[in-house]
């Protein structure tokens, strides 16, 4: 992600879906598990179904397979395999912030998956699952295999991210940053934002929401791993409102995604007091050897202290 002090505007490209007029056995695979999640029980037909997350083993981390596979996944809920789901948009960012906030007791309904690597096949796991205020429950699971050299050679979709060649790259990196992500939060500390691919040219931006008055410092760790403090900059106020959000990037600001493409973090660690911009905000690189992303030492000695993470994969522009 490039940040950049200039808005651009940018015409965005739905894009096609990655499979030939011919259903292969991916195809059909998606197609029958799905089916078999609409018809598993009465009480889960006619339901608005959301395209979830579709991302690498436990990673929350997404590659091309994951965008490719939700396009399919959306196209089969749209009406191709079954009249028992209907399609509607992802929750958006006000809705979260409904539910997060206690202010919305509908339910919500998503198909989400992930997928792993398994000697020589991938095995995908697609769940239905339903969400209510802060709770999650998961309805209807389906899983099957297909081999690894379908998805690498005939549809030469990567399964990690760009920046990764091999998984232990990956928990590597996911290693890096446990001392940040657990830390026990005091309060409700929340990134929200309505999808976690973009594609060469795309913006971001996202809300950060707490339950309590707090103050938040927000970093950005690249394909690359390097960390730099994104917010707050310039000398604005970093503090949130209980109940309320702060959007970034702040003001003449532009999150832009460029090449290199991957995998990158979003962190933020929040405080009921202030805690100051100092020189451990400075940029470092988790790749490094005995590096970890550590939570400030001052906000671990607050009373309340949480911290929250958003994942999101770059990919190139498709066509």
């Amino acid at each position: 992600m490039k940040i950049k002090c200039v808005f651009v505007f940018v015409l965005l490209s739905i894009g096609t879906l990655f499979f030939g007029q011919e259903k292969n056995d991916l195809e059909k695979k998606i197609s029958g598990a799905i089916k078999k999640m609409a018809e598993a029980s009465p009480v889960y037909r006619d339901l608005n179904v959301s395209i979830g997350e579709f991302t690498f083993n436990t990673s929350n981390k997404s590659s091309g397979v994951s965008s490719s596979f939700s396009d399919y996944l959306q196209y089969e809920v749209n009406g191709a395999t079954s009249k028992n789901f209907r399609s509607v948009k992802p929750r958006s960012k006000g809705l979260d912030l409904g539910i997060v906030s206690k202010q919305d007791n509908r339910v919500y309904y998503k198909i989400e998956g992930s997928y792993m690597k398994v000697g020589k096949d991938v095995t995908i796991q697609l769940k239905l699952v339903s969400q209510k205020g802060n709770n999650t429950t998961e309805l209807i699971t389906e899983s099957f295999k297909v081999p690894v050299d379908l998805i690498e050679k005939e549809l030469e979709l990567s399964l990690l991210p760009p920046n990764y060649q091999t998984e232990e790259e990956l928990k590597k990196d996911e290693k890096a940053i446990e001392q940040f992500v657990n830390v026990k939060n005091d309060f409700n500390l929340k990134i929200l934002n309505d999808k976690n691919i973009y594609y060469d040219g795309d913006e971001m931006s996202f809300d950060v929401f707490s339950d309590t008055d707090c103050y938040i410092k927000v970093y950005h760790i690249d394909v690359d791993g390097n960390r730099q403090l994104i917010f707050p900059l310039g000398g604005v106020s970093n503090f949130i409102k209980a109940n309320t959000v702060i959007t970034l990037p702040q003001e003449g600001i532009v999150f832009n995604m460029v090449e290199p493409y991957g995998a990158e973090t979003i962190l933020v660690s929040a405080s009921d007091v202030f805690i100051p911009v100092n020189d451990n905000d400075g940029e470092i690189n988790i790749k490094s050897k005995g590096m970890n992303v550590k939570v400030d030492e001052k906000l671990m000695k607050s009373k309340k202290k949480a911290t929250t993470e958003f994942r999101y994969t770059i990919l190139e522009k498709r066509n």
